[in-house]
């Protein structure tokens, strides 16, 4: 956000509203839409192995931000489903409404009992409405894991996230970001449980996919 305002010599918060600095967004975006795969020479606004594209991760933005790059996005692209991209625990009715966003997301760090209560009602307010989803979640002991996990499951939430599952790294090792989990999970890891958890997900997900 800051960055870009900066090429302008305007401030952080003009990233929202000033149109010179979402016309030079819109760019990037247009450029990102329009870029073909290296290696299966498809563009990625054709790319079938894209689920959709989310306005941004974790934004403090206004929902007018977020219904003009929206309609940008669609603009471009009609293949591919358009994710809203606020932080935030609870949904507001105005987002389920929004015919801009195809799914909607949210993300939680806070304790059980909470996680679970803001996420039933964000499953009350989008049933039947629209898909939503549980984009970040973690890092819980084991049992709370699997205590979310089943919830999701159980609720008919149309899937769960855990921040985060890395893989092995092109020079060796594991990608790390942060207190980043490491596929397939090991046991050096005992502080947060890397193996169990990791083994946690991996069932969920065949439990999803039936």
């Amino acid at each position: 956000v800051g960055a870009y305002a900066a090429f302008s010599g305007k401030k952080p918060n003009d990233f929202w509203t000033d149109p010179q600095i979402i016309h030079d967004f819109e760019k990037t975006i247009k450029f990102i839409l329009n870029r073909k795969n290296t290696y299966t020479g498809v563009l990625y606004k054709n790319d079938k192995a894209i689920l959709g594209w989310e306005t941004g991760n974790e934004l403090k933005a206004p929902l007018s931000w977020q219904d003009t790059i929206a309609a940008y996005i669609r603009s471009i692209d009609k293949n591919h489903l358009i994710i809203e991209g606020t932080y935030q625990k609870l949904l507001t009715e105005k987002e389920v409404a929004d015919s801009n966003f195809d799914v909607l997301t949210t993300h939680y760090y806070t304790d059980l009992e909470t996680a679970i209560h803001d996420a039933m009602t964000n499953r009350e307010m989008t049933k039947g409405k629209k898909p939503y989803f549980i984009g970040e979640f973690g890092l819980r002991n084991p049992l709370n894991t699997q205590a979310f996990l089943d919830t999701v499951i159980n609720s008919g939430i149309s899937g769960i996230m855990i921040w985060s599952l890395r893989g092995h790294a092109r020079d060796g090792g594991v990608y790390q970001h942060g207190l980043s989990y490491r596929f397939p999970g090991f046991a050096s890891d005992s502080m947060f449980h890397e193996r169990q958890i990791v083994d946690m997900m991996r069932a969920a997900a065949y439990r999803i996919n039936g």
